[in-house]
């Protein structure tokens, strides 16, 4: 948790990459964290089960779900 010099207070989670990049870090609000989760689940609304997409998909939601649910766990 961090304390801002108006007494207010942020959470940042900060996740491993895993392997050496070049890329630039990225960083996102709650928001933009929730409203990706919930573009994801559209997403594999639309895509047929067993396809090449699902997989994907389906990641993409388990790893936006996770983000979202560590900012309230701190």
């Amino acid at each position: 948790m961090i304390l801002n010099a108006d007494g207010s207070t942020a959470v940042a989670v900060l996740e491993p990459v895993g392997a050496p990049t070049d890329a630039a870090p990225v960083v996102y609000t709650a928001g933009q964290v929730l409203a990706e989760w919930r573009a994801a689940e559209r997403r594999l609304d639309a895509i047929p089960d067993g396809t090449a997409e699902w997989r994907p998909a389906r990641h993409d939601i388990d790893v936006f779900r996770r983000r979202y649910q560590a900012m309230f766990k701190r």
